[in-house]
């Protein structure tokens, strides 16, 4: 997630807004910030483990005006989105780290194992970002340069660069943490292709 430097006050009026809800209604939004600026009902239902209670935390959070609904998704349900990225970072910022990394790696395993990838035309790109929260660069790497390849395919030229130059950052980082001449070779084949 990228940070949006807010000001001090503005910050601490996002997490005292964040802060009044209930527990649950606040795990719910934070699980979503997790998620992305667009997430679904049946996905957070999933992360949560839990089917009922989700659609009343979601119609709270949408009286609140943190979130809206935008449509709905095959295979993924109704999707929301978030009123403002600024909310969306105060409620991500709101978690620990080990959250953040347990909620990607939940996510990312939710779309590859349940939904076909057909039904997002940016499945390798979220699951890329997920994969990188999650720490895991192997499975980043695989992503980000289908990502690459999806989008050089649709002319997408800038964000083609950017998943390239991601995946050789972690081809660099692959070959720093590699313990035998084998994974080498295999990273600097893999360089070599990208």
């Amino acid at each position: 997630v990228t940070s949006l430097d807010l000001p001090d006050s503005l910050q601490r009026l996002l997490a005292a807004r964040i802060d009044r809800l209930t527990t649950q209604e606040r795990l719910v939004l934070q699980i979503a910030s997790v998620v992305g600026p667009v997430f679904w009902l049946n996905m957070i239902q999933a992360l949560l483990g839990e089917n009922s209670a989700v659609k009343s935390h979601l119609a709270a959070l949408q009286r609140t005006q943190f979130i809206q609904e935008s449509g709905r998704v095959a295979e993924l349900g109704m999707q929301y989105t978030f009123r403002s990225p600024l909310i969306r970072e105060a409620a991500y910022d709101s978690m620990l780290g080990t959250q953040k990394a347990f909620y990607h790696l939940q996510a990312a395993e939710y779309l590859e194992n349940v939904v076909n990838q057909d039904v997002l035309s940016n499945a390798d790109a979220i699951l890329a970002y997920h994969y990188r929260g999650a720490g895991n660069p192997n499975k980043e790497l695989f992503h980000a340069l289908l990502a690459a390849e999806n989008a050089h395919g649709l002319h997408a030229s800038t964000e083609a660069l950017q998943y390239y130059n991601r995946a050789m950052e972690l081809l660099d980082h692959l070959q720093e943490t590699s313990k035998s001449k084998e994974q080498n070779r295999a990273i600097q084949t893999q360089r070599f292709e990208v």
